[in-house]
């Protein structure tokens, strides 16, 4: 019965994990078909995005369905050890986005408590086609729950998925596949409870940020952030 509420408690704290591995705003720019370049982001763009979640069937999830406007506040700025970094507001989600090159991009992850006594801290997450199955991250540590002794392994696996193409406004962008896999382990008494979350970013260099992200909860416990379903934050109109 002990381990069983530490395994509620720590899941509980698993869940605002997993809900902030998964925030990140997002941005744009006018399509220009057939064009390549990567375009940059100015300040005062704004952008409107369909957030919603799904059940494992497709069906919508009933709340969860908004629309919410992304704005980049500022470019050009030095942040956490980098610069020309824009700074973007989606609802009360703050992004920092850097594009290295025309089809790579940079995104902060920010430091935050797993459990008493462990956390993960801000990191700067590449995005590249070159990181094929890359672990950014990996950390042991050893804790104490309740008075028992316990081990977070915490986890960040980058990968490129290729190529695709997104439709926004009838007008077809190309875009570039990537997944963030958060895995977060907690050992107690010889038992393992994991929760898995990944987020696949669409980036389209065109417009200079993502068109779609979505998080997939691989976790069946009820404290995932989508028990059993999938979130996404889908672009559906932007300014110039």
């Amino acid at each position: 019965m002990k381990t069983t509420n530490v395994f509620t408690r720590f899941m509980s704290v698993t869940a605002l994990v997993s809900a902030l591995c998964i925030s990140s705003c997002s941005s744009t720019t006018a399509p220009q078909t057939g064009v390549t370049a990567s375009h940059a982001l100015s300040a005062g763009q704004s952008f409107t995005y369909h957030d919603h979640a799904v059940d494992m069937q497709g069906n919508l999830i009933p709340g969860t369905d908004t629309t919410l406007q992304a704005v980049v506040l500022q470019t050009g700025v030095a942040y956490a050890g980098k610069t020309n970094v824009s700074e973007i507001i989606k609802g009360t989600d703050t992004s920092y986005f850097v594009r290295e090159s025309d089809s790579s991009f940079v995104l902060i992850q920010s430091q935050f408590t797993i459990v008493a006594g462990a956390a993960m801290p801000a990191i700067w997450i590449s995005f590249d086609p070159a990181a094929i199955n890359k672990t950014i991250y990996d950390s042991t540590q050893n804790v104490t729950i309740s008075g028992m002794p316990a081990k977070i392994h915490a986890t960040i696996l980058i990968n490129y998925l290729g190529k695709d193409a997104a439709s926004i406004g009838g007008v077809s962008i190309p875009i570039l596949k990537f997944s963030k896999v958060v895995k977060v382990t907690a050992t107690v008494y010889g038992q393992d409870y994991t929760t898995i979350v990944t987020v696949t970013n669409n980036y389209a260099p065109t417009l200079g940020y993502l068109t779609e992200r979505d998080a997939v909860t691989f976790s069946d416990s009820q404290y995932s952030p989508v028990p059993n379903g999938t979130q996404y934050s889908v672009l559906r109109s932007f300014s110039k």
